[in-house]
């Protein structure tokens, strides 16, 4: 696991080197003014029209598939939304892009890929610039905007399944405790054989000084 982990690093850092590459490439070889910014906006407007429009559909598709998967991740986790994130920690801003580039990269390559073979077919020629503007508008913008909203629905899924309390609670509590860690009681009254089910909250709330405490230890013993 830890061997595909270091490839998509690898993966993500070559697409990342190739899309500057590319960028570089294409102001160098058409310079950037006016009548380039003209052209760039009408090709971007002609590309649903001509061939290879299913793309438009498919690379979003397989982009907001990746921003669930990575949001439901952020919610068990307990982690802040993805692009409030991006915008307001720059502590943290590289590394939550990073792992956004990981995670679309394969999706951004292809996108890269597609653009070329339309430009060399639709265009007779190849504008590097456009087909970055395109893969990234395609692929890593519906990852960044989505990410953020499938974490939240996530979490109150979670947070409703647990009486309430959200993961995020065990980062203002000093990572000591998961709501998902409470035991699971036997039901009293009509009990049947062998359900199970969650905790009361009033069950919860009896819990809380003790794990109050429990906080208090770990940050204690943290300190240097």
């Amino acid at each position: 696991m830890g061997s595909a982990a270091n490839r998509q690093a690898a993966f993500a850092r070559l697409v990342a080197v190739l899309l500057v590459a590319l960028v570089l490439v294409g102001a160098a070889w058409y310079g950037v003014s006016w009548e380039v910014h003209g052209r760039v906006w009408r090709n971007l407007i002609d590309r649903p029209g001509g061939p290879l429009a299913f793309r438009f559909m498919l690379q979003p598709c397989i982009a907001t598939v990746m921003a669930f998967l990575d949001g439901a991740k952020d919610a068990r986790l307990g982690r802040s939304p993805y692009f409030w994130t991006v915008i307001t920690d720059p502590t943290r801003r590289a590394k939550r892009l990073r792992e956004g580039l990981i995670s679309t990269a394969r999706v951004i390559f292809m996108g890269l890929c597609m653009d070329a073979i339309y430009q060399l077919t639709e265009l007779k020629t190849f504008y590097p610039g456009e087909a970055v503007i395109i893969a990234l508008a395609l692929a890593f913008v519906p990852y960044l905007l989505l990410r953020g909203p499938f974490a939240r629905v996530m979490r109150w899924r979670l947070g409703a399944k647990t009486g309430g309390l959200h993961l995020d609670e065990r980062r203002r509590r000093g990572r000591c405790w998961k709501p998902a860690g409470v035991p699971q009681t036997k039901t009293n009254g009509r009990r049947k054989r062998g359900r199970w089910t969650m905790p009361t909250s009033f069950e919860v709330k009896a819990r809380l000084p003790t794990i109050s405490r429990g906080c208090a230890r770990d940050s204690r013993s943290s300190e240097p």
